[in-house]
């Protein structure tokens, strides 16, 4: 996401050919170094903007061509350099030649599994976005064709608008709204959806509501010139200033309102693990060796920051059934994982304590209520202790609450109303239990 931001705002700040190739270079680092190679459909556009300005610049056609190969090949020989980089660390490390994009395009593109963690319908990703980013999506859906129709305006009126509507300016606005478009074509068929997946292209939407907003407002001017007289567009300006104050107030609104929702209804986790800390490090008993246990709020942990040093963090068994995280090596890399992987998400039972629930000093839950018409069954960890004879030597120590979403009204999982949302939503434990010796 930071290097899709940096590569487009470099693009935006200087759309010369010096200023498309660090473009490129950046989208090159981000899917062959450091980040996830389907990334590059992000750069795609760009790719072909920098051809495009490079067939343009020449006034012989053999030095156009000339120089649009010059593009290509000199993109060919960083991304060779870059991987050539990449395998020369990973073999260093893993002692084993390895091309991780590559692994990681077979992983998600060939072997599958991933539904194992969820499928969610095609409308997942608007319901998201609208629910993330209100206004502005709705500015970044319209500012394709505002683009377009704009550039029709100014055309037929012969308006240049001080070089706004050249075909560099129109082939850059397109260059960075159209990796949205591609990306989403990318990520929406696959039934595992998730809201990760959306990141890489945030600052994209960002950019594409603004430019939406900014093409509209041109267009309300070209209106007003259209139907109001020449003696009477001394409020044109006025009103394009207000349309600009009003989108971002309401933007800011919904948004504050979202970030409240957050933060009063998700944050249990941070808080949870940040009082489980503090519970060890006072406790009596040793820090090395505690085991911290999680069932189905495995997706839920923070980070390991949070356990002091010797805790370790260990999985019991609930009904999510796919392939757990597991932990790293001491010193973070080895040429052999500690416990098996495959590349199918299949349960690896492996992943879990050995001896069960009896060998957690701490254990943390999300106390739901059960409920058949939800079909939900009691928390997994209750089960557990219950089934290990145990459930009289745990004790809840610590709790905060967390929203309930299936039992929550969708207007007031969405935003943080004070005063109307506490009254309608359902909050329940997010708890901390603790073993007695």
């Amino acid at each position: 996401m930071q290097l899709v931001l940096l590569s487009t705002g470099n693009l935006c700040q200087d759309p010369r050919a010096s200023g498309v190739s660090r473009s490129i270079f950046i989208g090159l680092i981000a899917t062959l170094a450091i980040g996830w190679p389907f990334c590059a459909v992000c750069w795609i556009p760009i790719g072909l903007y920098a051809v495009l300005q490079a067939f343009c610049s020449g006034d012989d056609p053999s030095n156009r061509f000339k120089n649009a190969t010059f593009v290509l090949l000199r993109t060919v020989i960083h991304a060779a350099i870059i991987q050539l980089i990449v395998c020369i660390i990973d073999y260093q490390w893993y002692q084993a030649l390895t091309v991780p994009s590559l692994n990681i395009f077979m992983y998600n593109a060939a072997a599958g599994g991933d539904e194992l963690y969820g499928i969610e319908p095609a409308s997942y990703y608007l319901k998201n976005l609208a629910l993330n980013f209100n206004f502005t999506l709705v500015l970044a859906l319209v500012a394709p064709f505002a683009v377009l129709v704009n550039e029709v305006f100014k055309r037929k009126q012969g308006d240049d608008d001080n070089g706004a509507s050249s075909p560099p300016s129109f082939g850059l606005r397109l260059a960075v709204i159209s990796p949205l478009l591609l990306w989403f074509l990318l990520i929406g068929p696959r039934p595992h959806k998730e809201e990760r997946f959306v990141f890489p292209v945030y600052p994209l939407i960002v950019l594409a509501g603004a430019i939406g907003l900014e093409n509209v407002i041109r267009l309300t001017g070209a209106l007003c010139d259209m139907l109001v007289s020449s003696s009477s567009r001394g409020g044109k300006r006025q009103i394009q200033m207000w349309l600009r104050a009003t989108a971002l107030i309401v933007c800011a609104m919904f948004s504050s309102l979202r970030m409240l929702a957050l933060f009063n209804y998700y944050n249990a986790p941070v808080q949870l693990f940040t009082a489980l800390n503090q519970e060890i490090l006072s406790s009596s008993r040793s820090t090395s060796n505690t085991n911290i246990c999680v069932g189905g709020e495995w997706h839920r942990f923070p980070s390991s920051f949070f356990l002091p040093q010797g805790s370790n963090l260990a999985f019991l068994p609930s009904e999510f059934k796919g392939q757990l995280p597991q932990p790293f090596t001491p010193g973070g890399v080895a040429v052999e994982p500690l416990q098996p992987f495959n590349d199918e998400n299949r349960e690896e039972v492996s992943r879990y304590i050995a001896g069960g629930i009896s060998n957690c000093d701490y254990a943390v839950e999300l106390m739901l209520t059960e409920d058949k018409l939800l079909g939900r069954k009691a928390p997994a960890i209750s089960l557990l202790m219950e089934a290990a004879g145990e459930k009289g030597r745990w004790n809840m120590t610590s709790s905060v609450t967390f929203l309930d979403a299936e039992r929550t009204h969708g207007l007031h999982r969405m935003m943080y109303i004070p005063r109307v949302s506490d009254c309608r939503i359902v909050l329940v434990d997010y708890a901390l239990w603790k073993r007695e010796k």
